[in-house]
């Protein structure tokens, strides 16, 4: 899926933000779950960001600017930029190639390697009183372990329309997405 970070960038899993027509910031997220039971069977880090690689060149074969690819701010996930000129038109475009590009080399690879992230048991529990924790530093205090992935996201977006900056409640959001959550 597209991620797209413009001036109110707060970085969600699987959703668009707004971009300028000068320049659009593609994010790699997950989109769906690994139908896989066996660990083993989960590709590695190195064969994920292969992955990523060749999708952010299949994008490039079509034409446009793409940066390297890089680790994104939540530490799991790679992502890389691709840049145009242009307007609608050329928005159009960048989303016709990088749908197209990533269904063929990431989509599948990407959604199992992240399914095996996902937290389970005693570590995942210390993983979300830290989440509740970052948001509470993030000025997010209402959010409590057990919120499922939509709540926290009305909640943070709640605290976001009385005009505090939660810039950093998205940052913990998308660090701890996957560990809890999972794809």
């Amino acid at each position: 899926m597209l991620s797209r970070m413009g001036s109110d960038a707060r970085p969600k899993r699987a959703s668009r933000f707004g971009a300028t027509a000068v320049s659009i910031a593609a994010t790699l997220t997950i989109a769906a779950c690994s139908a896989s039971s066996q660990a083993s069977a989960l590709p590695s880090e190195a064969d994920y960001r292969a992955a990523v690689e060749q999708a952010a060149e299949c994008v490039a074969q079509e034409g446009f600017d793409v940066s390297e690819v890089e680790l994104s701010p939540d530490g799991l996930t790679y992502g890389f930029s691709i840049t145009t000129s242009g307007g609608e038109d050329a928005t159009a475009a960048v989303d016709a190639a990088y749908g197209a590009c990533t269904a063929e080399h990431l989509n599948t690879i990407e959604s199992e390697y992240l399914s095996g992230l996902e937290l389970t048991g005693a570590e995942r529990e210390s993983a979300y009183a830290e989440f509740v924790e970052c948001l509470e530093a993030a000025d997010v205090d209402t959010v409590v372990v057990g919120d499922d992935e939509g709540t926290i996201t009305s909640k943070i977006s709640a605290v976001e329309k009385t005009g505090l900056n939660v810039d950093e409640a998205w940052l913990c959001q998308q660090k701890y997405i996957f560990p809890i959550f999972g794809g």
